[in-house]
């Protein structure tokens, strides 16, 4: 993201269509790894809504996600998408996302029984990545194998490669 949104606009215009209480607030910008900017909102100093401003593209795909598993524990409820594609609001799930988290057992399994057992399949017409969609699964199992290749070069034997792309299809 090149521009920094008008977050307090934005939250406005949130609470002028009723989507948010009249007393939310900004409660300050998250660090992550997404490339897009991320507000926790507060009502009555309590953590409730989380604003994610991103590019169109990714709006979307979180919008995707957050509808086809609405009923997901582990996953937010999703609340309101910007008629533009430029922000998404959800609400806000206290916890962490890489440390303390417990046993591996125990948090692969939430996932296993909370998500993955409910699969939908994809209506998407392409693969792979926001930023390099393919026209196949087997076209991005391709390329991606040819990426790795070109980026470990002569690590890994030439059979061990062979054998990737055999399994790919």
């Amino acid at each position: 993201m090149t521009l920094r949104p008008d977050i307090q606009a934005i939250v406005d215009t949130l609470q002028d269509l009723g989507v948010i209480e009249q007393n939310s607030q900004v409660n300050g910008e998250m660090k992550g790894t997404t490339e897009g900017l991320v507000y926790i909102l507060t009502v009555n100093k309590e953590k409730k809504y989380v604003l994610k401003v991103d590019r169109p593209q990714s709006i979307s795909c979180a919008e995707l996600l957050l509808a086809t598993y609405p009923g997901s524990s582990l996953l937010p409820k999703l609340l309101y998408t910007d008629p533009h594609g430029n922000y998404i609001l959800y609400t806000y799930t206290a916890g962490t996302t890489h440390y303390k988290r417990g046993a591996k057992i125990d948090w692969l399994t939430g996932i296993v029984t909370g998500l993955l057992n409910h699969y939908e399949t994809s209506s998407a017409p392409q693969w792979g990545r926001l930023e390099m969609p393919r026209d196949s699964w087997a076209e991005f199992n391709r390329i991606s194998l040819e990426e790795a290749r070109s980026n470990v070069g002569d690590i890994l034997p030439a059979e061990d490669y062979d054998k990737v792309q055999a399994l790919s299809g």
